[in-house]
């Protein structure tokens, strides 16, 4: 069987790829520190005791994380657009990815902060250590540890969940990949595109194992 239209297109697209992964990779790396970012904040709101951030917390994690990604795409797109100031899609598809990944990462925080022993807070106590150095110095690296994979995987997901970004016409990987088997009738050459994602995820994968295993050796 032959594939007349697939080594144009193949071609093309190797040549358009540099450009569409810089916009890939921009956008997962914003994204995530967005959702980090976030996710902190909401976490430690969900530890307060305050009781209106707690409920807070729950109300906006329940929230956020029962919205389907391209629905909240567009949402975000047009609300920005309309409302805020101009953007291009491959911006509001990292805000929109960010807060979405948020909810996530805070019940990723907050689990991993709660799982460090009270005791070795109390031990902190009795030795006479601030509150601070309690954090820094005893739950902070602990939590991290317990933390990181699953950090790791959220950040591979953003990476694999940035492909949404083309419903809004952003110029990322499958984006410009849509663009070019819509005027060469290619589909085959989605196999490259999935192959182009793999490339990418599975050696950050393997980075953040990496990571992983290198900080169990500083505990």
């Amino acid at each position: 069987m032959k594939f007349p239209n697939f080594i144009p297109a193949f071609t093309e697209y190797i040549q358009r790829l540099p450009a569409a992964l810089l916009v890939t990779i921009t956008i997962t790396a914003a994204a995530s520190a967005i959702g980090i970012i976030l996710g902190l904040l909401l976490a430690l709101a969900g530890l307060s005791h305050n009781k209106a951030l707690s409920r807070s917390y729950l109300i906006v994690v329940t929230i956020f994380r029962s919205i389907p990604i391209p629905p909240f795409l567009y949402l975000t797109y047009f609300f920005i657009l309309m409302y805020i100031f101009p953007i291009v899609p491959a911006q509001a598809g990292t805000v929109a990815l960010g807060i979405l990944l948020a909810p996530s990462m805070a019940e990723l925080f907050r689990c991993g902060l709660q799982s460090v022993a009270k005791g070795q807070v109390e031990a902190g106590i009795a030795l006479g250590m601030s509150t601070f150095t309690i954090q820094h110095r005893i739950v902070i690296p602990q939590a991290i540890r317990i933390m990181l994979p699953a950090i790791g995987q959220l950040i591979v997901g953003t990476l694999l969940n940035s492909a949404f970004v083309a419903v809004l016409g952003g110029k990322d990987v499958t984006g410009m990949s849509r663009l070019i088997i819509d005027a060469s009738f290619a589909s085959e050459l989605y196999f490259v595109v999935a192959l182009t994602y793999f490339i990418i995820a599975f050696p950050l994968s393997r980075v953040l194992s990496y990571l992983d295993r290198r900080w169990k050796l500083y505990l």
